[in-house]
């Protein structure tokens, strides 16, 4: 269909054109993941299934060409399917082989699956359809680390791409759906006229907005923090994450000393500035959905943000970066005359509700100096002690850089993931030294076994890559946080025959700033040992 086609079809009442596009593919997406979600909970045998589910659904869809799509609808399919076809490609389960029958089999099946996934996102390139696999499969490896792992990790670093990609198929699915039931023949024939190459254009406007929500809320997270909307604007002291991200082994830039003061001195500096920048520039993402240009500058803001949190920080949203980058790539393709009223207040109605649809994630909480870190060492053979950065943990070291593998023992900070809160009632007096009441029965005290058991697991996958190929590249793992791999040199050169035994710690301590650099006053610590297996009960 010509874009004068298209023009017209929208005149004709673009309300109504618009709110059937949007809501028939709202629809279709909670179908979908309801569908998704069933087999999931169902048990290990159905979560394997899933892929397959996956790809007999883009199968019955095969015959859409890329060609026959909107050209921004084009990119973003075929470009969220590579990233995340790589990613499953590049991040298989580093869980170790020998535990069980069942454990055995959904690791050679999801190791098989991963060729076959990546696959499916090349040929997405040129069968749109086929984009919904590798979401799928990325969906179906991240539980089967939970069920394999007893553990909930979460799903913030990938869980955007995977939701535009199967509402990009669910336009598919449900525009051939549309087009071919005969039960109401005046919709059937009002989607034709709309065309493909419309609907798909509208989807891809739409899935900006779902996009541009969890930006919005993360705003909207901010403002309803305990302690007033604007307390995080004017008192949050962004620089002490970058300053706990550096003590705990984090910070890009650390074995950078001199460069590391010198930004970490200017973010202390500017955070006034940058604390009101990044809160408007969130807040602000449902009024750039009315013009192209101000949808693809936002959106390289974001990026620009992205891309300093991961400098002052080691937190990588690089998947993130990346469908951002894809956005502005695409939305260069829209035409400016598809930009109207009707679509444009549908989609600024869909970035509000999001939440109750989509994955939506809110990122809001108060950066606090009182740190309560979990520390994994490895006792060595010859009774030297190393930390072991979070790398080593493959598919779980999202958990332990967050430090939320769990604490075992009362007495620390009422804080959470490096050292963040989301009440006035703790940010305050932590900004007053740290004057805070112990965690007596908080939420993650965890049982010993939950935390001896995924440390014991790694330790056996990493045993098996020593045996099978003389190192474990750690290191190599896409991880969301990545562990500076020059402060944890002398680890790395060691093997993981060479451990005895392990010590988890757990420490609670003030961060504070002495001559530029992180400085911690230990307030409470403990630890547990353990052992390389587990004891028989």
């Amino acid at each position: 269909m010509s874009i004068a086609a298209m023009d017209d079809c929208r005149n004709d009442n673009g309300f109504l054109n618009s709110i059937l596009a949007v809501g028939a593919c709202i629809a279709c997406f909670r179908g979908l993941t309801w569908v998704f979600g069933r087999l999931d909970a169902w048990g290990i045998w159905t979560l394997q299934a899933l892929p397959l589910v996956a790809l007999l659904l883009a199968l019955l869809m095969r015959h859409i060409l890329a060609s026959e799509v909107a050209r921004p609808f084009r990119l973003l399919a075929a470009g969220l399917a590579l990233i995340l076809g790589t990613y499953g490609l590049l991040s298989p389960l580093t869980y170790p082989t020998g535990i069980s029958t069942a454990s055995d089999t959904l690791l050679v099946w999801f190791s098989i699956a991963a060729y076959g996934q990546f696959g499916c996102a090349v040929l997405s390139i040129f069968r749109p359809s086929f984009a919904v696999v590798p979401a799928v499969f990325v969906l179906a490896t991240k539980d089967a680390a939970n069920r394999l792992f007893d553990l909930h990790m979460s799903n913030t670093d990938y869980i955007a791409l995977v939701d535009l990609a199967i509402y990009g198929f669910a336009a598919l699915l449900v525009y051939r759906a549309l087009e071919l039931q005969t039960l109401a023949p005046r919709i059937a024939e009002r989607v034709k006229r709309y065309g493909l190459k419309s609907w798909t254009l509208t989807a891809f406007l739409t899935s900006v907005a779902i996009h541009f929500a969890n930006y919005f809320y993360s705003a909207i997270a901010k403002i309803m923090l305990e302690g007033g909307p604007f307390l995080w604007v004017a008192n949050n002291p962004t620089e002490v994450l970058a300053y706990n991200a550096w003590y705990s082994g984090f910070l890009p830039l650390a074995h950078w000393e001199t460069i590391s003061i010198a930004v970490l001195t200017g973010l202390a500096f500017l955070r006034p500035l940058s604390n009101v920048l990044l809160f408007v520039g969130q807040l602000a993402s449902i009024g750039c959905l009315w013009r192209r240009w101000s949808m693809i500058a936002i959106t390289l803001f974001y990026d620009l943000t992205h891309v300093t949190i991961f400098l002052v920080s080691g937190i990588f949203f690089w998947k993130w970066i990346l469908l951002n980058l894809l956005l502005v790539a695409a939305l260069r393709q829209v035409p400016k005359s598809v930009l109207r009223a009707p679509l444009l207040i549908v989609n600024s109605l869909v970035l509000l509700c999001s939440p109750l649809i989509f994955n939506i994630v809110w990122l809001g909480w108060y950066d606090t100096p009182a740190l309560t870190r979990n520390v994994i060492v490895a006792v060595l053979e010859d009774g030297r002690e190393l930390e072991v950065p979070s790398n080593y943990f493959g598919t779980i070291s999202l958990m332990l850089a967050q430090h939320d593998l769990g604490r075992p023992m009362a007495g620390h900070f009422p804080t959470e993931t490096w050292g963040s809160t989301k009440t006035s009632d703790i940010l305050l007096p932590a900004l007053k030294g740290c004057d805070l009441a112990p965690d007596e029965g908080w939420h993650l005290r965890q049982d010993r076994e939950k935390i001896e058991k995924p440390i014991q697991l790694l330790h056996r996958y990493a045993l098996q890559k020593e045996a099978s190929s003389g190192a474990y590249a750690y290191d190599l793992y896409p991880h969301h946080i990545w562990s500076n791999p020059f402060l944890f040199g002398e680890f790395s050169s060691v093997l993981p025959s060479e451990i005895n035994h392990y010590l988890y710690k757990t420490e609670s301590v003030c961060i504070s700033v002495v001559d530029d650099r992180p400085m911690a006053r230990f307030v409470h610590e403990d630890e547990i040992e353990i052992p390389l297996v587990a004891k028989a009960k």
